[in-house]
């Protein structure tokens, strides 16, 4: 009988490295799932998620525990510092903490809303809302991971959303009256919420896929390998700006911020945007969340509208008129505000 490992082995040999590098990735992260899911963390403070200090010592291979007279417990990462002991080892422990550049609107206000940008975006997604709102809310925009602005690469949706969820908790007293996020930001909104049940009280998902698409991210890499040089072209990055049908005066924002993405982030996040799906912890969320699709957009955009909304005990769908992918909240401010008002005045 021949033996399957080196069937297997043989098969790869035939492929070429970019397919190669692509099944490495699939594998890679399944062998993360699992063992940042093994072990049952007991007596830890409530403030401190078990994935958390898994995902952390995953990925750095040290973590530290601290309490804050004000922020309470947390497991931050840490570096070595200091003179060296008998070990070798510095003596020293330096904690810190890095969720990325944050601009905020209306910090004197008490209502904190948190608005999550698109892929290969940033905060100025969000720029007029915020300007609209600041007057009665404290608006917060984090630039995600591996984005212009932002100094950590990019992993992960998960990831990115544990460090959502810490900047909230540390700084935001753990919890937040709105959430917002548009397509890769709605995803990690949705990760969020599945993760923190009670993180917000009302959620605004635009535009957000959650079906995953293995041929569309075995596509990625190889597609972004032979043209992301490009983009430093205005005449390219024109054409790419026209096809998301952003408004035409965000187009020096965007060129940018997209020449300064790391071309190993780019593909990172648009992998992760097209395998994305729920997790059960999804069907338990107590924000009342509002799902909005273009109805111009793909079906599949159209379809994970509907998931999501069947998937969450408290939400409402609407389909709008005439509109393509991520339009509502970069197009049309005032319109996107008044829905926003509408829902949180509810309460």
């Amino acid at each position: 009988m021949k033996n399957p490992l080196r069937v297997f082995e043989k098969n790869i040999n035939k492929l070429c490295n970019d397919d190669f590098e692509t099944i490495k990735t699939i594998f890679f992260y399944d062998i993360f799932d699992i063992f940042v899911n093994r072990y049952k963390w007991n007596n830890l403070p409530e403030e401190i998620l078990p994935m958390y200090i898994e995902q952390t010592l995953f990925w750095r291979g040290l973590g530290v525990f601290i309490k804050d007279d004000i922020a309470g417990y947390a497991f931050m990462n840490v570096s070595l510092s200091g003179l060296p002991d008998i070990y070798n080892i510095p003596e020293d422990r330096i904690a810190y903490t890095a969720n990325g550049y944050i601009e905020e609107y209306g910090k004197e206000n008490s209502d904190v809303i948190i608005l999550l940008h698109g892929g290969g975006l940033s905060w100025w997604n969000y720029k007029e809302v915020a300007e609209r709102l600041q007057t009665d809310y404290h608006v917060v925009l984090p630039i995600l991971d591996g984005h212009a602005g932002c100094d950590k690469q990019f992993t992960t949706i998960e990831n990115n959303a544990l460090d959502i969820i810490e900047f909230v908790n540390s700084k935001l007293g753990g919890s937040v009256l709105m959430m917002g996020g548009l397509s890769l930001g709605g995803q990690i909104l949705l990760e969020i919420l599945s993760q923190r049940k009670d993180i917000c009280k009302y959620a605004i998902v635009e535009s957000v896929l959650v079906i995953p698409s293995k041929f569309t991210y075995s596509m990625i890499k190889p597609a972004f390998g032979s043209c992301y040089g490009l983009i430093k072209y205005k005449w390219f990055s024109k054409l790419q700006f026209k096809s998301l049908r952003i408004k035409s005066n965000l187009f020096d924002e965007y060129y940018k911020d997209t020449c300064a993405i790391r071309k190993s982030d780019m593909i990172a996040f648009l992998q992760e945007n097209s395998v994305y799906s729920l997790k059960d912890g999804i069907g338990e969320c107590e924000a009342t969340v509002q799902i909005y699709v273009g109805e111009k957009e793909k079906q599949s955009m159209k379809k994970s509208a509907k998931i999501i909304h069947e998937k969450l005990q408290d939400s409402f769908i609407q389909v709008l008129p005439n509109m393509y992918h991520g339009e509502f909240s970069i197009n049309h401010a005032d319109d996107y505000v008044r829905k926003l008002l509408e829902i949180v005045k509810r309460r």
